[in-house]
């Protein structure tokens, strides 16, 4: 793995490298992800009904539809239907806030576990090039390789799937708010997008070079440690730890 990767190419790597049974999971969770999605949705369009029945119960039954509904549930009175809705409420945020946890647990899950399959499978791999190739490397690269990179391979997944996760979750926000007031809405995300932009733009390539450096300079991290450790007698022998 070389130095000068990127989130991307790094991602595309790994969809070649998992299993069949990553792939399945990884499914599941975008699964997960849109369920959790219409929940929080659900969960934020009932906040102003809810408010409003609380506040004044019989404001429900100025809709004819809505009043027939409560007559046949029996719920036409007041204090009945206020208990019932405010159950309803605590009920559906309960079951958004268990979908979301299971999302965050599920998804850091996968990512470490993905992770560490990635690192077997380097350490598989450097244990059977031949003597050659070992003599001719270092053998913190290869150790670079198993622990530093899968971390990052670690991270760049969780992220990958934070990013979806909110897109999902966003769009479908979106999309609830648009159809409840389609001005303010584009307004909104015109100015908050716009922000979101520019700071982007600020930091990718901030972002992208000090990457890079954590990549490359990981390597020398673990050479010199090899080194001071693994001749630790010289070195306290000829006083040379400042160096």
């Amino acid at each position: 793995m070389s130095s000068g990767f990127n989130s991307s190419d790094l991602i595309a790597g790994l969809w070649k490298v998992i299993g069949k049974s990553r792939r399945r999971q990884f499914k599941a969770l975008l699964f997960l992800m849109v369920v959790t999605s219409l929940a929080e949705v659900v969960s934020l369009g009932a906040v102003i009904p809810f408010i409003g029945v609380i506040l004044s119960p019989e404001s429900a039954g100025i809709n004819p539809k809505i009043q027939v509904a409560l007559v046949n549930l029996g719920l036409n009175d007041p204090e009945n239907f206020r208990k019932i809705i405010t159950v309803s409420f605590i009920a559906i945020v309960l079951v958004t806030g268990f979908l979301r946890l299971s999302l965050i647990r599920i998804g850091t899950k996968f990512s470490y576990e993905t992770g560490a399959e990635l690192g077997v499978k380097i350490y598989e791999k450097t244990l059977y090039q031949p003597y050659i190739n070992h003599v001719l490397k270092n053998s913190s690269e290869a150790i670079d390789g198993i622990t530093s990179k899968s971390s990052i391979a670690i991270a760049a997944i969780d992220s990958l799937l934070t990013f979806i996760s909110s897109s999902i979750i966003l769009i479908a926000v979106l999309a609830f708010l648009l159809i409840l007031d389609p001005k303010i809405t584009l307004l909104l995300l015109l100015c908050f997008g716009g922000i979101y932009l520019s700071i982007i733009a600020i930091n990718r390539k901030m972002l992208s070079k000090n990457g890079k450096i954590i990549a490359s300079e990981s390597i020398y991290v673990i050479k010199s440690l090899q080194e001071g450790f693994g001749g630790i007698r010289d070195v306290i022998i000829e006083n040379a730890q400042h160096f």
